[in-house]
């Protein structure tokens, strides 16, 4: 879940909105770890671990996200993608 909607979450379960700034991203966390996370891990092929984006820019991440797919088609020498 994302912060802000923890956020939204977390007041309307009563905490009052400067507490439930504070707490967002913690519970975020935790909700994704508890829910999402452990059925990550139990797949077939589990990833070694996950990295947490916060507080980076849209295009810092998409940057990253093309290069990753360049240097996985090298390694793969896929040509019948768009890399």
């Amino acid at each position: 879940m994302l912060d802000a909607q923890m956020m939204e979450h977390l007041v309307n379960a009563g905490m009052n909105v400067e507490d439930a700034a504070m707490k967002a991203p913690e519970e975020s966390v935790t909700r994704f770890e508890k829910n999402f996370g452990q059925q990550l891990y139990k797949k077939k092929y589990p990833p070694k671990g996950h990295v947490y984006f916060r507080g980076v820019a849209n295009s810092f991440i998409c940057s990253l996200q093309i290069n990753c797919i360049q240097q996985t088609c090298k390694i793969l020498q896929v040509t019948a993608v768009n890399c």
